[in-house]
Order: structure tokens, then sequence, then C-alpha cells
């Protein structure tokens, strides 16, 4: 069935800063692997958190789609994203 794809704005400890800007999902930018999450605890503002796992097998722009519950550098995983698209893998 796969895990709901995540988008600008969605949450992983703070907001997506979605770059795929070419690629919409429910009319947002989708979020993709190495994507910038606004600073926040438990890294501060001076850390640069990212979105670091995704899907396997769905790509957007060339690099593998964001989704709900994948892993974020700071230790959060995402906890929203669209709620009729997703992304297997």
């Amino acid at each position: 069935m796969g895990q709901s794809v995540a988008r600008l704005n969605d949450i992983c400890g703070a907001p997506i800063v979605a770059s795929a800007n070419t690629v919409l999902t429910n009319g947002r930018p989708t979020a993709v692997i190495n994507d910038a999450v606004v600073p926040h605890f438990p890294c501060g503002p001076h850390c640069a958190s990212r979105t670091c796992t995704a899907s396997s097998s769905v790509y957007a722009q060339g690099r593998p789609v964001h989704r709900l519950g994948d892993a974020c550098s700071c230790g959060h995983s995402t906890s929203t994203g669209s709620s009729n698209v997703k992304a297997g893998g």
C-alpha cells in the first residue's frame, strides 16, 4: 500500500522545506531525501537537520521521495503527510 508522501511544511520535528517544486503532492512541493528541516530541538538553531530516509522505488526530480514515518537527521521521524498520495518501498 505504501506510506503517505511528505510535502512542504509537513512535520519532522519541525516543518520540512521540500525542494521538489516541479512535482506537487496535493498542490504542495514534494519532500525528497536530503531536504532541509527548519532548525529545532534537539539540534538547535545552528544544526542543519535533513530528511535522511526515503522510498527506494519512488522518485521526484531524480531523488527518492520522503514519506510519513521516514527519519530525519535530528532523530525525529516525519509525523504528517498526504492523506491520499502514497509511495511504496
